[in-house]
């Protein structure tokens, strides 16, 4: 009960932060304003460490890179707080692999195969992604890949992709 708590406080605080510094980053690369509600609150969420952060990682061809460094580092905080309460071992190899999770890219393939899987199948947008994804790594893998999710429906449409289920034997 308390650890369930204490997931719900960190990813609400969590999302917030990384969030706010992925939208403060979108907002400046289309150039929108920052004099409205959304645009104040944004800055007021991440001025803080956005600020700092420009005297390391000045901005570049239009691109405010402390904003995206700001979110990147959140998310990798984000991820060791959850696996903290977790009670997950810490060592130099997790801590590794949840530098390079915190990083999702969505390379072109994989973007255009979420949304024919959202053609298919009735998925949020995010299962279409993560589904696509995992159909692109078993395409360039050389091991056995799985996907482990606890929504019937993802899980439901990576039967029907062909998908192996992790825990399912």
């Amino acid at each position: 009960m308390v650890t369930e708590a204490l997931r719900f406080l960190i990813n609400t605080v969590f999302g917030f932060l990384v969030y706010a510094a992925l939208l403060r980053f979108i907002m400046q690369c289309l150039r929108a304003p920052f004099r409205n509600p959304v645009g104040q609150a944004v800055s007021a969420l991440t001025d803080w460490a956005v600020k700092p952060l420009r005297k390391l990682l000045p901005g570049f061809h239009g691109y405010d890179w402390a904003s995206l460094a700001f979110a990147w580092v959140g998310q990798v905080l984000w991820l060791v707080a959850l696996a903290g309460i977790s009670g997950a071992a810490f060592s130099p190899t997790l801590l590794g692999y949840l530098a390079i999770l915190a990083v999702v890219e969505l390379v072109t393939e994989v973007t255009q195969a979420a949304i024919a899987v959202l053609a298919r199948h009735p998925l949020r947008m995010g299962d279409s992604v993560q589904l696509a994804s995992c159909l692109d790594l078993r395409r360039r893998a050389t091991q056995d890949v799985r996907l482990l999710a606890y929504d019937a429906r993802l899980n439901d449409a990576a039967r029907a992709e062909g998908m192996t289920l992790a825990g399912a034997e």
